[in-house]
Protein backbone atom coordinates (compact mmCIF):
# COMPACT_ATOMS: atom_id res chain seq x y z
CA UNK A 1 0.00 0.00 0.00
CA UNK A 2 3.01 2.47 0.41
CA UNK A 3 2.80 2.99 -3.38
CA UNK A 4 -0.65 4.00 -3.05
CA UNK A 5 -1.61 6.84 -4.76
CA UNK A 6 -5.44 7.99 -4.16
CA UNK A 7 -7.51 7.00 -0.93
CA UNK A 8 -11.43 8.21 -1.56
CA UNK A 9 -13.06 7.56 2.18
CA UNK A 10 -16.30 10.12 1.27
CA UNK A 11 -19.34 9.07 2.44
CA UNK A 12 -18.42 6.41 4.90
CA UNK A 13 -19.80 7.85 7.95
CA UNK A 14 -16.52 7.47 9.71
CA UNK A 15 -16.38 9.21 13.18
CA UNK A 16 -12.87 9.53 13.81
CA UNK A 17 -10.03 8.39 12.59
CA UNK A 18 -6.65 6.57 14.27
CA UNK A 19 -3.45 8.95 14.98
CA UNK A 20 -1.21 6.99 12.48
CA UNK A 21 -4.04 5.95 9.89
CA UNK A 22 -2.03 7.09 6.60
CA UNK A 23 1.33 7.35 8.23
CA UNK A 24 2.45 4.43 5.75
CA UNK A 25 1.09 6.00 2.66
CA UNK A 26 3.66 8.37 1.58
CA UNK A 27 2.80 8.37 -2.05
CA UNK A 28 -0.05 9.43 -1.37
CA UNK A 29 -1.88 12.36 -4.00
CA UNK A 30 -5.73 12.41 -3.42
CA UNK A 31 -7.27 11.95 -0.04
CA UNK A 32 -10.93 12.34 -0.05
CA UNK A 33 -12.78 12.12 3.73
CA UNK A 34 -15.80 14.25 2.80
CA UNK A 35 -19.08 13.59 3.90
CA UNK A 36 -18.27 11.65 7.43
CA UNK A 37 -18.77 12.40 11.10
CA UNK A 38 -15.23 13.50 11.64
CA UNK A 39 -15.51 15.55 14.62
CA UNK A 40 -11.59 15.57 15.19
CA UNK A 41 -8.42 14.61 13.97
CA UNK A 42 -5.25 13.83 15.69
CA UNK A 43 -2.66 17.03 15.60
CA UNK A 44 -0.18 15.15 13.07
CA UNK A 45 -3.45 13.40 11.00
CA UNK A 46 -1.52 14.00 7.90
CA UNK A 47 2.11 14.97 8.52
CA UNK A 48 3.51 12.07 6.83
CA UNK A 49 2.12 12.91 3.44
CA UNK A 50 4.41 15.15 1.87
CA UNK A 51 3.22 14.16 -1.89
CA UNK A 52 -0.56 14.71 -0.84
CA UNK A 53 -1.89 17.59 -3.58
CA UNK A 54 -5.70 17.35 -2.35
CA UNK A 55 -6.98 17.08 0.43
CA UNK A 56 -11.11 16.74 0.86
CA UNK A 57 -12.52 17.44 4.17
CA UNK A 58 -15.56 18.88 3.39
CA UNK A 59 -19.32 18.05 5.09
CA UNK A 60 -17.98 16.66 8.31
CA UNK A 61 -18.02 17.84 11.85
CA UNK A 62 -14.91 19.43 12.47
CA UNK A 63 -14.88 22.12 15.06
CA UNK A 64 -11.59 22.86 15.60
CA UNK A 65 -8.13 22.17 13.77
CA UNK A 66 -4.77 21.62 16.04
CA UNK A 67 -2.13 25.03 15.17
CA UNK A 68 0.20 22.33 13.18
CA UNK A 69 -2.75 20.56 11.48
CA UNK A 70 -1.56 20.32 8.03
CA UNK A 71 2.41 21.24 8.67
CA UNK A 72 4.73 18.96 6.36
CA UNK A 73 2.34 19.07 3.22
CA UNK A 74 4.48 21.39 1.09
CA UNK A 75 3.17 19.42 -1.96
CA UNK A 76 -1.27 20.32 -0.66
CA UNK A 77 -2.51 22.61 -3.72
CA UNK A 78 -6.09 22.02 -2.45
CA UNK A 79 -7.74 21.99 0.57
CA UNK A 80 -11.44 21.61 1.63
CA UNK A 81 -12.60 22.06 4.81
CA UNK A 82 -15.99 23.59 3.41
CA UNK A 83 -19.49 22.59 5.08
CA UNK A 84 -18.10 22.15 8.66
CA UNK A 85 -18.39 23.30 11.96
CA UNK A 86 -15.17 25.31 12.58
CA UNK A 87 -15.04 28.38 14.76
CA UNK A 88 -11.68 29.43 15.20
CA UNK A 89 -8.85 29.60 13.08
CA UNK A 90 -5.84 31.66 12.48
CA UNK A 91 -3.72 32.24 8.94
CA UNK A 92 -1.01 30.20 10.87
CA UNK A 93 -2.41 27.21 10.13
CA UNK A 94 -1.98 27.34 6.30
CA UNK A 95 1.14 29.58 5.78
CA UNK A 96 3.33 26.23 5.55
CA UNK A 97 1.03 25.47 2.86
CA UNK A 98 3.60 26.29 0.26
CA UNK A 99 2.26 25.20 -2.92
CA UNK A 100 -1.62 25.95 -2.09
CA UNK A 101 -4.10 27.63 -4.49
CA UNK A 102 -7.13 26.71 -3.10
CA UNK A 103 -8.45 27.06 -0.18
CA UNK A 104 -12.36 26.47 0.73
CA UNK A 105 -13.45 27.08 4.14
CA UNK A 106 -17.19 28.51 3.46
CA UNK A 107 -19.92 27.48 5.12
CA UNK A 108 -18.23 26.97 8.63
CA UNK A 109 -19.27 29.00 12.21
CA UNK A 110 -16.52 31.64 11.48
CA UNK A 111 -17.09 35.04 12.66
CA UNK A 112 -17.17 37.99 10.26
CA UNK A 113 -13.90 39.24 11.98
CA UNK A 114 -12.46 35.32 11.87
CA UNK A 115 -13.14 35.42 8.26
CA UNK A 116 -11.76 39.14 7.72
CA UNK A 117 -8.16 37.59 9.67
CA UNK A 118 -7.92 35.04 7.34
CA UNK A 119 -8.83 37.06 4.43
CA UNK A 120 -5.69 39.74 5.88
CA UNK A 121 -3.12 36.43 7.07
CA UNK A 122 -3.48 34.72 3.67
CA UNK A 123 -2.71 37.31 1.48
CA UNK A 124 0.85 36.76 0.97
CA UNK A 125 0.56 33.44 -0.25
CA UNK A 126 0.85 34.05 -4.10
CA UNK A 127 -1.86 32.78 -6.31
CA UNK A 128 -4.11 31.24 -3.12
CA UNK A 129 -7.82 31.35 -3.79
CA UNK A 130 -9.63 31.47 -0.70
CA UNK A 131 -13.75 30.91 -0.30
CA UNK A 132 -14.87 32.05 2.65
Amino acid sequence: LTALKSLFLDSNKLESLSPHQFSNLTALELLFLFDNKLESLSPHQFSNLTALKALLLSYNNLKNLSPHQFSGLTSLTSLSLSYNKLENLSPEQFLGLTSLQSLFLDNNELSVKEKNLLREGLVSIDGLTVAL
